[in-house]
């Protein structure tokens, strides 16, 4: 037995004026099947999300590095 979906999520790489999304609205709906599309309002809880989410990869990075610098393989060594 098969999947079946009711719907996808369509992420855009980043935001944008809602003046300026009219065509990608309208070319969405012009997708087979598609019944309505709705967009989301950018709000401080995504740019929350996205500080915390830089900020753990940053870490991560700096780790990374100094255990490099350092002459360490990985993290668990320490």
């Amino acid at each position: 037995m098969t999947d079946r979906f009711k719907g996808f999520i369509v992420h855009l790489d980043k935001d944008i004026r809602s003046d300026d999304c009219e065509e990608i609205i309208t070319a969405l709906k012009m997708v087979k099947r598609v019944t309505d599309v709705q967009p989301l309002v950018a709000g401080s809880d995504d740019f929350i999300s996205y500080m915390r989410g830089r900020n753990e990869i940053l870490k991560q990075l700096h780790e990374f590095l100094m255990n490099l610098y350092n002459g360490k393989k990985s993290t668990e060594e320490s």
